[in-house]
């Protein structure tokens, strides 16, 4: 009798139980990244005085279609700022392409401040979780994924991230990624769109049925007269021609104070995390923008970006990347 219920539980599982055919993959738990801490974690390295961390790691190949969900988890471990930050995949010969984006709060985490009249509680963590299935072409084998928190300070933060792969015949899996721009990190001194716009080259063997560029994009400073505060247009051009306007904003920023305890506040119930900014919020991901380019045809194309008006502070710059997806 215990082998029929065992046969009939294998064929029916229990709604809820997780897909047998799922996997999880723990890339980060808990490690930390702060500024000046140099010694690499087991198996965990650290680059750029600890502000960068990654790990090579072997991932499941690909059989079939599969959704690939990212779970993020950040939390300050005494860094009071909001902090830019990157999970990314490291490029070989190629700019890094970005897994996703998001920036830390002020001090998410942190209970010695006392808790506001308008929030309930301070948050312990920012958790996200993401579709990343448009980048599974990346997501097998041996791979290098990074992780970087742009703090300065020591201690700066913990960070968790895992990757769990699951059989979907409806997801969203393109033929091949092409990386062709990648600013993060590259700030210091370069003002990239004062001068020339960025360009990238690259070659199409073939017409693909679909294609699309993924663009991620934010402007940072942190003072009242840089791009951080100020709407800028983002313009992208491909073989010469305009094919693409925005301005990267975002306004809803005060559903975020939960995650932000260590914000400056003012009279009149004003945050600084509240304040609207060039295309993020403290404690926050940064979605993507997707431009459909199907149609491109086979051969050399050139692509620029521009960020029109860029302020000329030296404490501005724009952390840009942008990667296109085809489909055969």
């Amino acid at each position: 009798m215990k082998a029929v219920l065992i046969g009939i539980f294998i064929l029916f599982p229990l709604p809820g139980i997780s897909k047998i055919c799922d996997i999880p993959v723990t890339v980060f738990n808990s490690n930390h990244i702060s500024f000046g801490d140099s010694l690499d974690q087991g198996e965990v390295k650290v680059l750029d005085k600890g502000r960068i961390i990654h790990r090579k790691i072997t991932l499941p190949e690909k059989n079939s279609n599969r959704k690939i969900t990212a779970i993020l988890r950040i939390a300050s471990a005494g860094d009071p700022w909001d902090r830019f930050g990157s999970i990314f995949i490291a490029g070989d010969n190629a700019p890094d392409v970005e897994l996703t984006r998001f920036m830390t709060g002020f001090g998410t985490g942190r209970k010695d401040v006392e808790v506001h009249p308008t929030v309930k509680n301070w948050a312990d963590y920012s958790e996200w979780e993401i579709d990343v299935s448009m980048l599974d072409v990346l997501l097998q084998g041996e791979v290098i994924i990074g992780a970087m928190i742009d703090t300065w300070v020591n201690p700066g933060w913990t960070i968790s991230f895992s990757l769990i792969f699951s059989e979907d015949e409806t997801a969203i899996n393109p033929f091949a990624i092409i990386p062709l721009i990648n600013t993060i990190g590259e700030y210091k001194g370069i003002k990239f769109f004062n001068e020339q716009m960025l360009e990238s080259e690259f070659n199409l063997e073939e017409k693909f049925t679909e294609a699309r560029l993924i663009i991620y994009t934010s402007g940072h400073g942190g003072t009242s007269l840089g791009d951080e505060f100020h709407p800028k247009h983002n313009v992208v051009y491909l073989d010469g021609k305009e094919i693409f306007r925005f301005i990267p904003w975002r306004s809803d920023c005060t559903q975020f104070r939960p995650f932000n305890p260590t914000s400056a506040k003012w009279e009149g119930d004003v945050w600084s995390s509240d304040l609207d900014r060039s295309g993020w919020c403290p404690g926050d991901i940064v979605d993507s923008y997707q431009i459909n380019l199907t149609g491109l045809n086979s051969g050399n194309h050139k692509l620029a970006y521009n960020v029109e008006n860029q302020s000329s502070l030296d404490m501005n710059f724009w952390n840009i990347d942008c990667y296109l997806a085809v489909w055969r």
